[in-house]
């Protein structure tokens, strides 16, 4: 277990940062959905450089999210795992998919610096979907 992570941890954003955008979550259900990844953060058994986990919709808007992104729910994040690759890690939480059932999605992509993992834990408000997209 690699610690928890703070609530400034989890609205990091450097593009609200650059735009003067207000990234603070708004309700109760956003703080709720935050421990539940921070959780899920908590059981990975290495480290991560987190990149995105919450998003406002106007900074969701200015990255050119998802109208539909978990990351407006507290549920998506965007990670550089530590010791191993991107590819390595969407690999990796493929290959353990059964200890973590509150997957949603795992996106590796070639041209960016992170992985984006979607959950849908017991006890998450909004998921996106009530099965996991893959």
């Amino acid at each position: 277990m690699y610690g928890t992570y703070s609530l400034e941890d989890l609205t990091v954003s450097s593009t609200a940062r650059a735009l003067g955008l207000d990234n603070r979550p708004v309700s109760s259900r956003h703080f709720d959905n935050l421990e539940l990844t921070n959780r899920f953060l908590q059981s990975l058994p290495f480290g991560v450089t987190i990149t995105s986990v919450y998003r406002s919709p106007a900074v969701n808007s200015a990255v050119g999210g998802s109208s539909s992104s978990q990351h407006m729910n507290g549920l998506g994040m965007d990670l550089v795992p530590h010791g191993m690759s991107n590819e390595e890690l969407a690999t990796w939480l493929w290959a353990n998919r059964a200890s973590y059932p509150e997957l949603d999605q795992v996106i590796w992509y070639t041209h960016k610096a992170h992985v984006h993992i979607g959950i849908c834990p017991v006890g998450a408000t909004n998921c996106v979907s009530g099965a996991p997209r893959g």
